[in-house]
């Protein structure tokens, strides 16, 4: 009776912060499970005269989790090496700051907020065959699997009141995100001899294709379920990017000031960078296959496919308000929202090699695809409410 045996090298991580997950076809499987949840960088104060409120986090995810086979030789039915990593950072961070002066003889008064978040996704996904052999009756599929999903959102309050005459009334605020995801996946063979007939089970594979809808036009359709039997050779990448920041500052004034100045600010900075490859290099497939030893006459897929997709959706909003019920001389009140947002991602799906090899298949399939969408909504508000025979200087 012949026993069948399955070679299934897994590795799963899904949200370790600042750690490793790896594993070899020594320790086929690895899993971790963590999200990531920070609320650190909450500050609020409340003074008199003068109040400071400040907000910061850095949260850093660093995972590598790998799948390798190597420098084997291996006869059985299927052979599965699978790397799969899910990471998510969630974000909230918060500072304020207020200023509440009744009393006479106030000449400055001021309050300063500033909030900052840094947040930063590494992570190493790889699913790799090297130097070995295999000859497999079924399917031999390496598979790596990347998503990182990174929410932020970071929120500053600025309030300075003054029921009294004062010489000066200052508000300043700043809101800042800076939010990184550079990860690698890669899916590989590499300097091997594989043999997969294909007989038996499909291996189910979802393949990515941009929309042909004239009212869908560079989008990318929901996925088709394909049923491979071979070599199958799939990476795929997924990456989403969500933040908001948020800065308020206002000035009340209830009996005027000789100068009054309200500025605030909120500003991100998203990068979205690395690299999803699916790669045979320097291998052999299907090569030396014997029809009369084994009964088939031609090996069925081979499938090299590379998929990556992006999406950023980023709000900066900035409120600055000054309502005057007194007779200040010079009021400037200044609100700006900015953003920039960088997607520099490799995607490629390739079938090379220094010298010659071959291979042989009924289906022969190298694709690379990679989709973006970036939203994103910055709104600068500026609101000066000052008696007539003021000066006054509005900017948003």
């Amino acid at each position: 009776m012949n026993k069948k045996i399955k070679l299934v090298p897994t590795a799963v991580s899904i949200g370790l912060v600042m750690a490793i997950t790896a594993c070899d076809d020594k320790s086929p499987t690895a899993d971790t499970e963590k999200n990531v949840t920070s609320a650190d960088g909450i500050g609020v104060n409340i003074g008199g005269n003068a109040a400071v409120g400040t907000g910061a986090a850095y949260n850093t995810s660093d995972i590598d989790t790998k799948a390798e086979l190597s420098n084997s030789a291996v006869a059985t039915d299927n052979v599965k090496v699978a790397a799969d990593n899910n990471n998510q950072i969630l974000n909230i961070g918060i500072g304020a700051s207020v200023v509440a002066n009744t009393s006479a003889n106030r000449n400055i008064s001021g309050d300063i907020e500033f909030n900052l978040a840094d947040n930063t996704i590494d992570n190493d996904v790889t699913a790799r065959v090297e130097g070995s052999t295999i000859f497999a009756n079924e399917n031999v599929v390496v598979d790596a699997n990347g998503h990182e999903k990174l929410t932020n959102f970071i929120g500053g309050l600025g309030i300075n009141f003054s029921g009294t005459q004062q010489f000066a009334q200052v508000a300043a605020g700043a809101g800042v995100g800076l939010n990184t995801i550079t990860s690698d996946v890669a899916a590989e063979v590499i300097g091997s001899d594989v043999i997969a007939l294909g007989n038996g089970s499909a291996y189910e594979v979802k393949e990515y294709n941009e929309n042909t809808a004239a009212d869908k036009e560079g989008e990318i359709d929901a996925g088709t379920i394909k049923n491979l039997n071979g070599l199958i050779v799939n990476a795929k990448g997924d990456h989403d990017l969500w933040n908001l920041v948020l800065n308020t500052g206002i000035i009340v004034s209830g009996s005027g000031s000789t100068i009054r100045p309200n500025l605030n600010v909120a500003v991100a900075k998203n990068n979205i960078a690395g690299s999803t490859n699916a790669i045979v290099e320097d291998t052999n497939v299907n090569a030396f296959y014997n029809s009369a030893y084994t009964g088939t006459d031609t090996p069925k897929d081979v499938y090299v496919n590379a998929y990556d997709d992006t999406d950023i959706t980023n709000n900066d909003i900035c409120i600055a308000g000054s309502p005057d019920l007194g007779e200040t001389k010079v009021g400037i009140t200044a609100g700006a929202a900015g953003s920039t947002n960088d997607v520099t991602r490799n995607v490629s799906a390739a079938v090379t090699s220094k010298a010659k090899t071959s291979v042989n298949a009924e289906n022969l399939k190298v694709k690379a695809l990679s989709h973006s969408d970036i939203y994103t909504a910055d709104a600068g508000v500026a609101v000066d409410i000052t008696p007539s025979g003021t000066a006054q200087l509005t900017n948003s």
